[in-house]
């Protein structure tokens, strides 16, 4: 993908209608420190065009973001939204380095054995919240939570509190979850994801595993 090469934006707006239904957009939370060429930074001051640390590109620069806040009705009455609560060192030595809250739906990177063993590649993608049955992770308990999106011209995995994990996907399925302002935003970095062919265009990462079952070879 290269249109997003043209213009950045930063957005702060809602989901389709209001939390009708769970969004299943991948997030990271305020209060995470994203690894940049200028140090770590929280992610509530990251701007587009700041330079993150990727895992297989090197600095790259942020295309957009966007954030919305959920509050403690809207927590309460769906569950599901609650962030997925990852403690120092439950994904390996020191990883994360510190206790890291992402949305349930963002992806956290798994290598060896464990990659291996749930999706037979060295690395993968698993969703936060198919994690839930190690030890030290958990989902829920927070009375508010503000989730952060950073896309960039593609997807890539981003060093943040310590680990890497995925940055936004757009999905067809997440972006009609999304406010038709929040659209335009992307749309306006990224026009040809108006065509559902660029969107299947824009490549994972990695092998993404959003299944429970796959997961779940790990604990048997």
């Amino acid at each position: 993908m290269s249109a997003g090469k043209a213009s950045v934006a930063r957005g702060r707006a809602g989901l389709a209608g209001g939390p009708r239904q769970a969004p299943r957009t991948p997030c990271f939370t305020d209060g995470t420190l994203v690894a940049t060429d200028k140090g770590l930074v929280a992610i509530e001051n990251l701007q587009p065009g700041d330079r993150v640390l990727t895992r297989d590109s090197g600095y790259r620069a942020i295309m957009w973001i966007g954030s919305r806040k959920f509050d403690a009705d809207e927590l309460s009455l769906y569950a599901e939204l609650q962030p997925v609560v990852i403690e120092k060192g439950a994904l390996g030595a020191d990883t994360p380095s510190r206790t890291t809250r992402v949305s349930p739906h963002h992806r956290m990177l798994l290598s060896g054995e464990a990659a291996r063993a749930i999706g037979g590649e060295s690395e993968i993608l698993v969703a936060a919240k198919e994690l839930t049955f190690r030890p030290g992770i958990r989902q829920g308990g927070q009375p508010t939570v503000t989730y952060f999106h950073i896309m960039f011209d593609d997807h890539e995995v981003i060093h943040a509190d310590g680990c890497w994990s995925e940055s936004f996907l757009p999905e067809a399925s997440v972006l009609d979850q999304m406010s038709r302002a929040q659209r335009q935003e992307i749309l306006a970095v990224f026009p040809e994801l108006a065509l559902d062919e660029y969107i299947t265009s824009y490549a994972p990462a990695r092998l993404c595993i959003d299944s429970a079952a796959m997961v779940r070879k790990l604990a048997a």
